[in-house]
């Protein structure tokens, strides 16, 4: 296992772990009190499915930001012949090591390290959900992209669950980012909260604070920082990691399964400020990179 290079962020993901894990039943199954939960996931799958990964059987799947390996798991009911998952955390490697088995195993690592070694690649795909989130500037999503492109063969997909992307009016969308995150706002009511902290360094985005539970079901609350950062910054830095075709952002999707049994109505204010977005990018080949006929970097 490889040592974290950000141990600030390992330490503040090993006080969380059994907060987020209360969103999920023991089988894997979505916990009921935490509806968004399965709204994320389809989100997820529905990207999966689509081009240009066209769904992961027989694939080597990397999970970069794995966390409790949740996901991880899942990538092997949805066929993938064996994953890796990598995650800074401590306390999520505690986790996963009860769960091993052939088809999945895991690395303690830093994303953000380029000289991160995973064994089991080159991977056909690559997903990172609530990776690119942690990247407070350009330079830091570079290095994220850079870590995934040198573990993706030529071709594979790269799939990011992230939170979504800011406009270019920064002052606006303050203002609208503390109304949703707010306990009265969409992400409140579904389960996470926050609040701005401050702008980024860079200027690119802000700071926040976020808060993951229900209060109003007794559980934990845990919280943490991560970033919103302008779509500017997230193209730019698939751009500048020189690796990839580009940034596709999809579509947010409520699944029909999760609206059964709410009230009509019951998901408009996600719908309008979703919690998160997919977006999907193409491994191409660098300058003077020798391949093998399968796309393999040699």
């Amino acid at each position: 296992m490889a040592a974290s290079t950000n141990p600030q962020l390992s330490e503040q993901y090993d006080t969380i772990t059994d907060a987020y894990a209360v969103r999920y039943s023991p089988d894997g199954s979505v916990n009921p009190s935490y509806p968004i939960a399965e709204v994320e996931e389809y989100q997820l799958r529905l990207a999966t499915l689509s081009q240009p990964v066209n769904g992961l059987e027989g694939k080597r799947i990397l999970d970069l930001a794995c966390g409790n390996g949740n996901y991880s798991r899942k990538y092997l009911r949805w066929g993938a012949e064996s994953v890796v998952g990598v995650d800074v955390s401590k306390a999520n490697a505690y986790a996963h090591q009860n769960q091993l088995d052939h088809e999945l195993n895991y690395v303690l690592g830093d994303a953000t390290d380029e000289t991160l070694s995973i064994e089991g690649g080159p991977f056909d795909v690559i997903v990172a959900c609530w990776l690119l989130n942690y990247a407070p500037d350009v330079e830091a999503m570079i290095k994220m992209y850079r870590t995934a492109g040198r573990h993706l063969k030529v071709g594979g997909s790269f799939v990011g669950l992230t939170i979504p992307p800011l406009l270019s009016d920064l002052p606006a969308e303050r203002e609208t980012l503390n109304n949703v995150l707010s306990l009265d706002g969409a992400c409140g009511k579904y389960g996470n909260a926050g609040k701005v902290i401050a702008p980024t360094e860079s200027g690119d985005g802000y700071r926040v604070l976020v808060e993951l539970g229900l209060r109003n079901e007794g559980h934990r609350i845990a919280s943490f920082e991560c970033c919103y950062l302008q779509n500017t910054a997230f193209e730019k830095a698939c751009k500048d990691s020189g690796m990839f075709n580009g940034l596709e952002w999809r579509e947010f999707v409520v699944p029909h399964s999760a609206k059964k049994g709410r009230p009509v109505g019951y998901w408009n204010e996600l719908m309008l400020s979703p919690n998160c977005r997919v977006c999907v990018a193409t491994r191409v080949r660098v300058e003077g990179e020798d391949l093998s006929p399968d796309g393999i970097s040699l």
